[in-house]
C-alpha cells in the first residue's frame, strides 16, 4: 500500500487520498496502541472482594531478593549460611510442620534478578535481613502464586 501511495501521479484528488490513507493507518496503530495499554486495567478488574482475598500474605513465605554483584559463589555460600541460620532457628523451636520446615524452596537468577524464595519464620527473616549480600525480602502474596502458575502454564501450552 506504502508503494501505491508513493508511484500515485500526483494530483489533488491523488494527494488528498494520500493523505487520507497515511491519517487512517497513523489513527488506526494509535488506537490499537491505547487499546493494547488499556486492556490489562479491565482484564484485572474484579470485584474489591475478590482482589482483597487475591493479595492476602502467605504467612511463613518470603522472596529474598539478592543485590546483583553477587556472584555465583557468593550466593552458593549465601545459600549455606541461610540454611544453617535456618536449621538453627528450627531447632530452638523444635519445629514438626513440614511447612516451617522448608527453607530455601526455589532459587532465581535471570538477568540482575538474583534470589529464592521458601519458608521461614520471622527470627530466621530478621537475621536474612542482616546479611550483606540481601538486597530486600519481600512476603508472598497469593496474586504473585496466580501470575507465577498462569506464567508457567503458558509456557507448557506454547511448547
Amino acid at each position: 500500500m506504502y508503494e501505491y501511495i508513493r508511484t500515485a501521479p500526483q494530483t489533488a484528488n491523488s494527494q488528498l487520498l494520500r493523505l487520507l490513507i497515511l491519517f487512517s493507518m497513523q489513527f488506526f496503530t494509535r488506537a490499537v496502541a491505547i487499546a493494547a495499554a488499556v486492556t490489562p486495567f479491565f482484564a484485572s478488574a474484579a470485584p474489591v472482594s475478590a482482589r482483597q482475598a487475591a493479595d492476602e500474605i502467605i504467612p511463613g513465605k518470603y522472596i529474598v531478593q539478592l543485590k546483583p554483584e553477587a556472584d555465583v559463589s557468593s550466593i552458593a555460600s549465601h545459600l549455606n549460611v541461610v540454611r544453617e541460620i535456618h536449621a538453627r532457628n528450627l531447632a530452638k523451636r523444635d519445629v514438626a510442620d513440614a511447612k516451617e520446615e522448608a527453607g530455601v524452596e526455589r532459587e532465581f537468577g535471570f538477568g540482575d534478578f538474583k534470589g529464592y524464595s521458601g519458608a521461614f519464620d520471622a527470627a530466621t527473616i530478621e537475621e536474612l535481613k542482616a546479611l550483606p549480600e540481601v538486597r530486600v525480602i519481600q512476603s508472598i502474596h497469593h496474586h504473585l502464586i496466580d501470575i507465577h502458575n498462569r506464567f508457567w502454564k503458558s509456557l507448557k501450552t506454547t511448547s
